[in-house]
């Protein structure tokens, strides 16, 4: 099991997971970070859009994911922030986590890397 993880997808949306954090804790003042974090939420609703290459994946993700974002971001709290968490910890697992080479024997191991080499 390999963990091959977004750099940018780690610093936005830990970004914005530091912003509510901050809110709910009452260092940052809600107006001031509240419209930054909303931003920053929807470019990782795109992101995991993208991480498919399938269009009823990324539909699907835009259609459940901002409206979403929406409502976490317009209830922020201790409890939302918790949900949050679990959810990009699950999302990163079955985006971010690759697997092993499905019981390959070493012939099929050196086909399937010769074939993401290829081009």
């Amino acid at each position: 099991m390999k963990l091959k993880i977004c750099k940018l997808c780690t610093l936005v949306s830990g970004s914005w997971l530091l912003i509510q954090i901050g809110i709910t804790t009452g260092i940052l003042i809600s107006n001031n970070w509240t419209l930054l974090a909303g931003i920053l939420m929807g470019g990782s609703v795109v992101g995991i859009a993208y991480q498919r290459s399938s269009l009823v994946w990324k539909w699907m993700v835009v259609l459940i994911g901002m409206p979403l974002a929406y409502i976490f971001l317009t209830h922020i709290s201790p409890l939302v922030v918790a949900m949050e968490i679990v959810i990009l910890l699950i999302l990163a697992s079955f985006l971010f986590v690759e697997r092993g080479g499905g019981g390959l024997s070493e012939r099929g191991r050196e086909i399937e890397e010769r074939l993401k080499n290829c081009c």
